[in-house]
């Protein structure tokens, strides 16, 4: 019973704590060597106060754990900070980013004495760690934006504080805009594992469905750790209550993580639904980054979000490449496109409010992206339209829509 509890536990940490963030961290991210900072960035550590730059100058701090289990985050999101400020450098732009550590247990203090030169604060990571700060009041100084799915309640997103990260309602509304917009797939299924992680899962999907106008013909649910009753699951989800093409839906979402959902597919064509377009999570971009075997036959139509795509060749990505050395993941982008998104925002005079930060906001419209491309409305809340991924035989790809099309068609 503990060790069920534990999985569903780390099941919804890895899920709705964003994408790939708490995922990661639960597997296990190595710690690499810090990275060399160039010049400008200063990490603030127990021997070393915080500077004071000219308020010419664009100034920023970046709020990271360099240390302890989520030290290697930290540290792929100061790589990716390190090549934007060189980059910047040699554009003839001078920016100066202030590191603290969010391990350290002065931090907070650290955060109070950042000078008045500072807009803008990156991060953090974790939400009881922003709890800390919002309960102090750090954040009526500076403009936070944190790398965080979601703010807690005793803050207001575009007002007191902002997310340079996706929510989990994003990749939802990712996929259900690819299939409507595409293909015309108005009505879709959902099959989630029945544990707490699925059923919030299920809970936002159909949330969302109902804002874009797509009708959830059928939800059903799994039991995670049952996999001989799937069969049978599987084909009472497809064709319960559909007693005629008009009740059928060809679209599927399904939330669970690459192995499960590699179990569950095949299901769907002994089942003799061929045509049917399978959507997954961002959880399937943990494994298919790494994956060598994959069915190309089983997930021929299959689709997944996802916040990052190495192959992607914006000006900004061709600079990530070039500024940032070794293979990238998207806490390197996340750093290099969060420094040059401050750079481009400028530096605030002391008494901006949350409607000057959002209108200024508003005029990077045009910002180069090398992650999938954030945008906020008038009010400061984000929303991140991500990359449609699908998995092939030689690896994971931008999903082709219109041989997607074709065999949908067929």
């Amino acid at each position: 019973m503990i060790f069920s509890y534990t999985v569903c536990f780390v099941r919804i940490f890895r899920f709705l704590l964003f994408f790939c963030l708490f995922a990661m961290l639960v597997t296990g991210c190595a710690v690499k060597k810090a990275p060399q900072a160039v010049s400008k960035t200063k990490v603030v550590g127990p021997e070393k106060p915080v500077a004071v730059v000219p308020a010419t100058r664009v100034s920023l701090a970046m709020a990271l754990p360099l240390t302890g289990p989520y030290g290697g985050i930290g540290e792929q999101i100061l790589e990716g900070a390190n090549g934007a400020q060189q980059l910047l450098q040699d554009q003839g732009s001078g920016v100066e980013v202030i590191v603290i550590d969010t391990n350290e247990p002065d931090y907070l203090d650290r955060l109070a004495a950042l000078p008045d030169s500072v807009s803008v604060v990156g991060g953090p990571l974790r939400p009881d760690v922003f709890e800390s700060i919002a309960l102090n009041n750090l954040n009526a100084k500076h403009a936070f934006f944190t790398f965080m799915q979601s703010l807690p309640n005793s803050v207001t997103e575009g007002r007191n504080a902002w997310r340079f990260f996706s929510s989990p309602t994003d990749q939802m509304r990712t996929l259900m805009e690819y299939a409507l917009k595409n293909f015309g797939i108005s009505k879709m299924g959902v099959l989630y594992p029945n544990e707490p992680f699925g059923r919030r899962v299920a809970q936002l999907y159909s949330e969302e469905a109902k804002n874009l106008g797509v009708t959830i013909v059928n939800m059903a649910s799994y039991p995670p750790d049952d996999p001989l009753r799937w069969s049978d699951i599987v084909a009472e989800f497809l064709y319960a209550g559909q007693e005629n093409a008009q009740d059928s839906f060809q679209a599927v979402f399904l939330p669970d993580a690459w192995s499960k959902v590699e179990m569950l597919v095949p299901y769907f064509y002994y089942h003799q639904k061929e045509h049917m377009l399978i959507m997954g999570s961002t959880l399937w971009g943990q494994t298919l980054t790494s994956e060598r075997h994959i069915d190309a036959h089983n997930f021929r139509l299959s689709v997944y979000p996802s916040p990052w795509w190495s192959g992607s060749d914006t000006v900004a990505a061709r600079q990530l490449n070039r500024y940032v050395k070794g293979e990238k993941s998207i806490w390197q982008a996340l750093g290099f496109d969060f420094v040059r998104f401050v750079a481009t925002l400028g530096a605030f005079p002391l008494e901006a409010d949350g409607n000057f930060i959002n209108q200024r906001i508003q005029e990077t419209l045009h910002f180069s992206w090398c992650m999938a491309p954030i945008t906020w409305d008038y009010t400061g809340v984000a929303e991140q339209t991500m990359f449609v991924l699908t998995p092939t035989a030689d690896g994971t790809r931008l999903a082709n829509t219109g041989l997607l099309r074709k065999r949908l068609m067929r």
